[in-house]
């Protein structure tokens, strides 16, 4: 499963503006909320 293909503005928001520990869990967020919708 790739939640950039889901959700591609929250992955550019994360990544233009989190350091690589927080794009780690905000990826993971992304994914949840992808399954659940």
């Amino acid at each position: 499963f790739d939640p950039t293909a889901v959700r591609p503005h929250t992955w550019d928001f994360t990544v233009k503006n989190l350091d690589d520990h927080e794009i780690t869990g905000s990826v993971h967020t992304a994914l949840v909320i992808a399954v659940k919708e």
